[in-house]
């Protein structure tokens, strides 16, 4: 056989030898095969399927090939196509030249890879493609400059930049790995995913294409174009069902509203979502700070309600409100309006104003706290009961407060005993730094007050009207005092007092030992005023029935003539 290829030669071109040899080197290749339990042979060493051109090139290597025009290798099941090649047989390696076309049949999963050059090692079943390099299959396209693929593994990764698409979703990041048997993809560095729903800006980012799921590590931000934005340092969006758990720093923000929290979850589907301890919810147009330690958001029914060392903070240039209760519900309406409702316990704090009641509610529409259930409000010397309480604020302070139903008004008067207004409503107004100045009793008014010469008492005066009006001194304390309509009443000079008793009027008395005197104070615990089951009862009616308002059920109260707030019982 040898003798005759010789012969041959000298009549023909010396490419002949080449040929020969390359069907040796074949035969070879094809004797190296092994069979599976299943008979299916597998090629280890790679296997030339067509060259239009190859040469010997011992020059180069004592085992180097030279194969130009339309190369096509096969290897363990994948082919590869090129316009030019290095073939080392020894090394089970080759080089590969222009227009490369990887290609891994895998069912209908065919994953095919393009670039401009590659270098393989059959041994290791390990691919180096750069330039133009694009990696597809049925899901996802992959564009980059220079990929690793360890076709054994199937794992592909790349460390100088990649564009991934998938459907309408593009990733992008200077490294990265896809494990396509688990569809992950593992990003680094300067990573950004963008969808038409949301954009993903993060260092680190673990990407599930079948599940459409995205874990992320380190800081992170998630924006959706025009509605709302997303912080955190650890966490995973599921971008089919947009279902999210953010934490460590995490942070949502919604127009004039940002809601911090030290884990946040999130549903967009069902329109729910969570927070976990340190939660903190802020409106700047309002001026207004929610703190808890456990948040819940319901957009379906509209609320959003804060439990745990519940605090809403109503800050102002002059002075804070601090206001604590056992829970905390909040709603938006579409018109952006602002309601507050607290439950159980309510205590707040300012430094001109405190107060205690047991349901609270406030309002952005008309900027009014409204205090129910046995209320009572200080404001420097003075103290103000009623059934219902009105504060009406402006610029998160004071203007007015309205006294409903069986309002009475006291400061203590030295030792002598307390300075009292009382009528069934009263009016009373502020002046900037909520300093109450003037106060208007109104039906069937009473009032206590002792009387002066100079600096010496000379009597106490128990009066009655139809209206009183009485203006406070700097210190807060009773001053001028004008009757109008009837006035009738009667003067008991000092050494002729009458008991305590005879000088109260009906309905007065005197609480400050439950008075806030810090801030702290408004965590203290109290004793719930009698009927406090039935309180409770209407209050989870309330919320069942669709969240009656508190002014909605004052007004029932007073139709079935129980006197406001107070429970039936």
């Amino acid at each position: 056989m040898q003798h005759a290829c010789m012969k041959r030669q000298s009549g023909r071109s010396g490419r002949f030898v080449a040929v020969c040899l390359l069907a040796a080197v074949l035969s070879l290749a094809v004797a190296a095969q092994q069979r599976t339990g299943t008979g299916r042979a597998e090629t280890k060493k790679i296997e030339i399927v067509h060259a239009d051109k190859t040469e010997f090139a011992a020059r180069v290597d004592s085992n180097a090939w030279r194969l130009k025009g339309h190369v096509q290798f096969f290897h363990e099941g994948v082919t590869m196509n090129c316009d030019s090649a290095w073939w080392y047989r020894s090394s089970n390696t080759m080089d590969a030249f222009g227009n490369i076309v990887i290609s891994k049949p895998e069912g209908l999963d065919q994953v095919v890879v393009t670039g401009d050059f590659l270098r393989y090692s059959g041994d290791r079943r390990e691919a180096e493609i750069w330039d133009n390099v694009v990696m597809t299959d049925k899901e996802m396209e992959m564009r980059t400059d220079h990929v690793y693929y360890d076709m054994a593994a199937d794992v592909a990764y790349y460390l100088t930049g990649a564009d991934i698409r998938n459907g309408e979703t593009t990733l992008s990041s200077v490294r990265g790995r896809f494990y396509r048997p688990s569809r992950r993809f593992f990003f680094k560095q300067n990573v950004e995913m963008h969808s038409p729903d949301y954009d993903i800006y993060t260092d680190t980012l673990l990407y599930n294409v079948a599940l459409s799921l995205a874990e992320f590590a380190g800081p992170t931000d998630i924006a959706s174009p025009g509605r709302d934005s997303i912080y955190c340092e650890d966490g995973w969006y599921n971008t089919n069902d947009t279902i999210a758990f953010f934490h460590k720093e995490a942070r949502m923000k919604s127009g004039s509203n940002t809601i911090y929290a030290d884990t946040l979850f999130f549903d967009k589907v069902a329109g729910i979502g969570e927070a976990f301890h340190n939660v903190r919810m802020i409106d700047t147009v309002n001026n207004l700070t929610i703190k808890g330690h456990y948040g819940y958001y319901d957009s379906g029914a509209g609320y959003t309600y804060v439990t745990d060392s519940t605090l809403m903070i109503m800050g102002s240039e002059n002075d804070s409100l601090y206001l604590h209760g056992d829970t905390l519900y909040t709603y938006v309406n579409a018109e952006d309006v602002r309601t507050v409702l607290v439950y159980n316990g309510v205590k707040f704090f300012s430094r001109e104003l405190q107060g205690k009641c047991d349901s609270l509610s406030y309002s952005t529409a008309d900027s009014v706290i409204r205090l129910y259930y046995d209320p009572v409000v200080w404001g420097q010397q003075n103290q103000l009961t009623a059934e219902t309480i009105e504060l009406e604020t402006a610029g998160n302070e004071a203007r007015q407060i309205n006294l409903v139903r069986g309002a009475v008004i006291a400061s203590p008067e030295d030792s002598l005993g307390f300075n009292q207004l009382k009528g069934r409503n009263i009016t009373g107004y502020f002046k900037p730094g909520n300093y109450l100045y003037k106060v208007m009793a109104k039906e069937d008014a009473e009032a206590v007050f002792f009387a002066k010469d100079g600096t010496e008492y000379i009597g106490m005066n128990m009066a009655k009207s139809n209206d009183i009006r009485i203006m406070l001194t700097a210190d807060r304390k009773f001053d001028e005092i004008m009757f109008i309509g009837s006035p009738s009443g009667r003067l008991y000079p000092i050494e002729k007092l009458p008991g305590k008793e005879a000088m109260s009027l009906p309905g007065f008395v005197w609480r400050a030992d439950e008075r806030p005197r810090r801030r702290d104070d408004i965590y203290h615990t109290y004793q719930a005023a009698s009927g406090s089951a039935a309180v409770k009862a209407r209050r989870k009616a309330m919320m069942v029935d669709g969240m009656i308002s508190f002014e909605d059920e004052a007004m029932q109260d007073g139709e079935d003539g129980q006197g406001g707030m107070q429970d039936p019982e």
